[in-house]
């Protein structure tokens, strides 16, 4: 999930709707708190938004390699999942990595919205894999895979439509250096999105935590590194949410997946 702005722009483009209907002590509350991260973020985000770039686009690539290499071992258990996973973290970084390429307001919007296209899988793969290690086998069923599935699909579906901009309400123009990134200013849907997905990603910690507290020996070790690696990625992307973390409009999120990518390589492929 994606960082919001640190102050509004109103008004040049339709798609920062109805920025100026909103109440003014929103607005007020929304840049008290984004202009604050902005401040503590900004010893290393001036003029570095190329260094963004090259950062997602490097993250794209190895996520996509590991996704090559899970998949050529996917008779393991957890594999499939794994590769899902991986293939969804390196669409969600490659589209980042456009997104903070292209200049215009229009051409930001599209890749960020573009982003969806591979976040939605995350989530889902996480909690198919946190089934299939634990031998829920009555719970990862393809049924329910696809329900839950869909009902992500939707919730993304509806970003892109952002109707009455009740996801994205306005996008708010954020100086970085010379280059202006526009980040959005999160609607109620947003929220629900964020609830949804961060609930799956609960459910799946849950899930890997009890296999940990029940397991001994090598079993044990394998359940530690997957719930390492599931708590990483939640960790960073509350920070990204919340704005705990100045981050400076990086979503770290999909970037800590690298770390996940890593682990459960080791946890899953060498059984």
């Amino acid at each position: 999930h994606r960082p919001v702005p640190d102050r509004v722009s109103p008004g040049s483009h339709h798609e920062q709707g109805c920025a100026g209907q909103r109440s003014s002590a929103e607005v007020e509350r929304w840049q008290r708190y984004y202009v604050a991260e902005a401040h503590l973020g900004s010893g290393f985000v001036v003029e570095l938004h190329f260094i963004y770039v090259v950062l997602y686009a490097g993250v794209a690539a190895s996520t996509l390699v590991a996704t090559l290499i899970v998949w050529r071992r996917r008779t393991a258990r957890g594999a499939t999942s794994l590769a899902v996973l991986m293939l969804g973290v390196a669409i969600w970084c490659g589209a980042y990595a456009v997104m903070w390429y292209v200049p215009t307001l229009g051409q930001q919007v599209f890749w960020e919205k573009a982003t969806s296209l591979g976040s939605w899988m995350v989530p889902v793969a996480l909690l198919s894999l946190a089934f299939t290690v634990t031998g829920m086998d009555r719970w990862r069923t393809a049924g329910r895979i696809a329900l839950i599935s869909i009902a992500s699909l939707v919730l993304d579906t509806i970003e892109w439509l952002n109707p009455a901009h009740l996801f994205d309400k306005a996008f708010a123009a954020q100086k970085i250096g010379p280059y202006t990134h526009f980040a959005f200013v999160p609607g109620p849907l947003y929220w629900v999105d964020v609830v949804f997905d961060y609930g799956m990603v609960v459910v799946a910690l849950v899930i890997l935590a009890r296999l940990y507290l029940r397991s001994s020996g090598a079993e044990r070790t394998q359940a530690a590194i997957l719930l390492i690696g599931a708590l990483v990625p939640f960790v960073a992307g509350i920070g990204t949410v919340s704005g705990l973390v100045p981050a400076g409009g990086l979503d770290l999120t999909p970037l800590a997946f690298v770390v996940t990518g890593g682990l459960w390589l080791v946890a899953i492929l060498r059984n």
